[in-house]
């Protein structure tokens, strides 16, 4: 790979904007983003809510980011697993 032009703080903002793009995307294409999100605006400020003092407040909070790391893991496996069973179901036709 080719070494990179931005440095810095420019390379931040260009990752920022990248980021913002692609949550962009999801939220226009994808429903099970789309009703995550809308999730996470109930649920997170119900947590805020619900949370007596600091630390259950975090984990109320956090577990809505852990869900959303969660389902963006078992997406990503299930399209390895699914590219890897079309490969070798395409290798195996062809022998």
């Amino acid at each position: 790979m080719a070494p990179s032009a931005n440095k810095g703080f420019y390379r931040l903002i260009k990752a920022a904007q990248f980021s913002r793009q692609g949550m962009q995307s999801a939220y226009q294409h994808e429903e099970a983003f789309r009703q995550e999100v809308w999730l996470a605006v109930v649920l997170i400020p119900l947590g805020l809510y619900l949370g007596d003092n600091g630390v259950e407040k975090t984990l109320l909070v956090g577990s809505v980011f852990v869900g959303f790391a969660v389902d963006s893991g078992l997406g990503t496996c299930a399209v390895w697993i699914d590219l890897w069973l079309i490969t070798s179901l395409t290798i195996t036709s062809l022998q």
